[in-house]
């Protein structure tokens, strides 16, 4: 079981064709070993825009907040799963994050159009 954070936004969900809050586990900036005056780097609840806690720069571990999602330098996407809080449907969220920040959603879908990579 890997650490988690999520990313709480407001969309239009593809099932039911609501807008509504949008709960995304993401994870970017995750890990159970990192700590910092707001705790360990998991199970906080992010905004878009919000900076996201993170182990310092000149820690060799900084690099890793983004692990597998790199798409370019300082640029990391994710297929977050979510699900709509109006139908309980299971969704995907595709957001950007830039410099340990969330600062955009891509694309919402329904999770079996989950992008593979």
């Amino acid at each position: 079981m890997g650490a988690f954070n999520y990313i709480q936004i407001r969309g239009i969900c593809p099932e039911c064709k609501q807008e509504t809050d949008i709960s995304c586990q993401t994870h970017v900036a995750s890990d159970y070993d990192g700590n910092d005056e707001v705790g360990r780097f998991h199970d906080h609840t992010y905004e878009l825009g919000q900076r996201m806690h993170w182990f310092e720069s000149t820690d060799k571990r900084y690099l890793l907040w983004h692990e597998y999602y790199l798409v370019e330098e300082n640029v990391a996407r994710e297929a977050c799963y979510s699900e709509c809080k109006s139908c309980n449907a299971e969704i995907y969220v595709m957001i950007q994050f830039e410099d340990i920040t969330p600062v955009k959603v891509i694309e919402i879908g329904l999770i079996q159009d989950m992008p593979e990579e």
